[in-house]
């Protein structure tokens, strides 16, 4: 209103409007884009992902193992590994294996909110 006055242009005043709806609108359309993978639910990052799949690797003794997660918040994420092997398998072989993994995955990733391990007839797309 002032610019407007100022000059003489009340035309300013519409204007001024228009671009501020205009800069809203630009913003709610980010928020909705940003925000639709943690509605709908997404995978995490491809560079998070190859990290967990290089951890769960150094673990041999699992054989092979199937990575998925789910993105449930900015900073949390479900990880889902999918193995050929029953952890009770795994564990009785090596103990503490599996608490091992954990904790360093855990550690190398504070994102990760929680883990779950899947028996999977066979770990679909990978080979041991």
């Amino acid at each position: 209103l002032s610019l407007g006055a100022w000059l003489g242009i009340p035309e300013i005043d519409g204007i001024a409007s228009i671009l501020i709806g205009l800069v809203l609108v630009a913003e709610a359309l980010v928020l909705g884009v940003e925000s639709r993978g943690l509605i709908i639910g997404e995978a995490a990052r491809p560079i998070v992902v190859s990290r967990i799949r290089e951890i769960a690797a150094g673990y041999p003794e699992l054989g092979a193992v199937e990575v998925r997660t789910l993105q449930l918040g900015v900073e949390t994420i479900l990880v889902s590994l999918r193995m050929q092997t029953p952890v009770a398998a795994i564990e009785a072989e090596r103990p503490h294996v599996v608490e091992r993994l954990v904790a360093e995955l855990h550690a190398e990733i504070p994102a990760i909110q929680d883990i779950v391990f899947e028996l999977g007839a066979r770990a679909r797309g990978l080979t041991s």
